[in-house]
């Protein structure tokens, strides 16, 4: 079983913390960095090479600020963007441009982005 490397960043920490509970639950996710500042993002993800990161959407229309950078840098990566509220998700991928696709605000949801992640097309269920 493949082993998907993720970034946990700049969440309020409850649910920064509900996110780690979850991954710590599944045997194929392995966080490798926590990020509380958007700030620190990219230096994270050249440090620890991450299949996925996952960082907060402030506007559910539009992509996170350090989303289009790191995709353009890392075009391997993949972000899962949750919004503020909670009920909304985003998942973004660069094959070659950046694209993006809605999925269910649900735990369920992001650990199959998470898992498609790693796979060879790398898109989103």
């Amino acid at each position: 079983m493949k082993t998907t490397r993720v970034i946990v960043a700049n969440h309020p920490r409850l649910l920064r913390e509900l996110l780690l509970n979850t991954f710590s639950e599944e045997g194929d996710i392995e966080v490798v960095a926590e990020v509380q500042d958007e700030s620190q993002i990219a230096g994270a993800v050249g440090k620890t090479h991450p299949d996925c990161i996952i960082v907060g959407l402030e506007n559910a229309q539009d992509p996170p600020t350090a989303c289009l950078s790191l995709l353009s840098d890392y075009p391997n990566l993949r972000v899962i963007a949750i919004a503020d509220d909670g009920n909304s998700l985003k998942v973004y991928w660069s094959e070659p441009r950046i694209r993006s696709k809605q999925i269910e605000a649900s735990e369920a949801a992001i650990l199959s982005a998470l898992r498609a992640a790693t796979e060879p097309t790398g898109r989103p269920q």
